[in-house]
């Protein structure tokens, strides 16, 4: 999550009661509550409302709860659950989902690049395997007259990656990006976010399932390379190199596995028809390289590391709120520099040498 601001009261809303604010986000506020039950029980989760001015763009609300509705039944550990849909009696719109304890994967990666501090290969094959994993379960998802759904993320991006002080990888904000794209572009910034994760053909409007694919190919690049493929000095030279997948070839970083090069290289095949051809193919690619190399990486060298940055985030934001850890986790079994990192490799913020880009990644 990125800056959280706890409000003076508890606010009611609806059968929920707002106890944070955890970010203004594209679509409308992000609050941090609770609900209530018999005998005490309570559930802390996420209610995310949709702003009023966005409400009234025609086919907004219609297109956000038609998503909501096609993505309320996935449940999985890699999957950030929707549990609930409604309007407040004022007329707002709302979701309810599953809260992480933890960061996105943006904000971690800009407090690890703040501290200097290293950004394990390990952990970032790892998530990017945990991201595989969510993928293929959403993509495979059935109704329940064994019809296939046709889910796809359509903006999985850093942001939308949640990484849990236990050490979970989720997936959020399935098919939000549909509601979105009804909105005008309103600035540079906005436009950048909506194409530096896209593949090619969905540029083009022709999303797939191929494409969640290829957008986790290029997370993946970012997190080993410590650079973005397509980061330009214009946003229309960023949108060109998009639109063209027009990239420095991940085989010309140097001091990067042979083996890991050719996964990333067959997730950001341009042509969908010679792409890797699903998300469980990807998770089963990138569990083989873990395995096969006996990486340390797991659950609980994220855990370790997801706990170390949360303690280092007001550092680097000094306006952030960081919530005091379970006490289960306060001395974590692992600090950072226990995590390996293999010589010269993944520093970021100190990117591997590579030249500018000169042609598309090969099929």
């Amino acid at each position: 999550m990125g800056r959280t601001q706890r409000l003076a009261e508890p606010e009611t809303f609806g059968k929920y009661q707002l106890i944070a604010l955890l970010a203004k986000g594209r679509m409308g506020n992000v609050y941090k509550a609770k609900s209530h039950g018999l005998e005490g029980f309570e559930r802390t989760l996420v209610v995310k409302t949709v702003d009023t001015a966005l409400a009234a763009v025609p086919g907004f609300v219609e297109t956000v709860v038609a998503e909501a509705q096609r993505t309320v039944n996935l449940s999985h550990a890699n999957v950030v659950q929707v549990l609930d849909l409604g309007q407040e009696d004022s007329g707002r719109v709302y979701i309810a989902t599953e809260y992480v304890n933890g960061l996105d994967l943006n904000r971690a990666r800009r407090i690890a690049q703040q501290l200097g501090s290293p950004w394990p290969l390990d952990i970032s094959v790892f998530i990017a395997s945990e991201v595989a994993k969510g993928l293929d379960y959403a993509h495979r998802r059935k109704d329940f007259n064994f019809q296939r759904l046709n889910l796809m993320h359509r903006d999985l991006s850093p942001n939308n990656i949640m990484l849990s002080t236990d050490g979970d990888v989720k997936l959020t904000d399935f098919g939000i990006v549909r509601a979105m794209g009804l909105v005008p572009i309103m600035d540079e910034a906005e436009q950048a976010r909506r194409v530096l994760y896209q593949a090619p053909e969905a540029l083009r409007g022709e999303y797939s399932q191929l494409s969640d694919v290829f957008s986790l190919g290029l997370i993946l690049y970012e997190l080993v390379t410590g650079r973005h493929p397509y980061i330009a000095p214009t946003i229309e030279e960023s949108m060109r190199r998009a639109q063209q997948a027009q990239m420095t070839p991940i085989s010309q970083f140097s001091n990067l596995p042979r083996p890991l090069v050719q996964i990333i290289e067959s997730m950001l095949v341009p042509d969908p028809a010679g792409r890797l051809d699903s998300s469980g193919r990807a998770s089963e690619e990138l569990l083989g390289y873990i395995y096969s190399n006996n990486l340390a990486a797991d659950a609980r060298q994220l855990a370790a590391m997801v706990q170390e940055l949360r303690r280092d985030e007001p550092e680097v934001f000094p306006d952030s709120h960081v919530e005091a850890l379970p006490d289960e986790v306060d001395q974590p079994e692992l600090s950072l520099s226990e995590i390996h990192v293999p010589e010269g490799l993944s520093l970021y913020g100190s990117a591997i040498p590579a030249p500018e880009p000169t042609r598309s990644t090969p099929p």
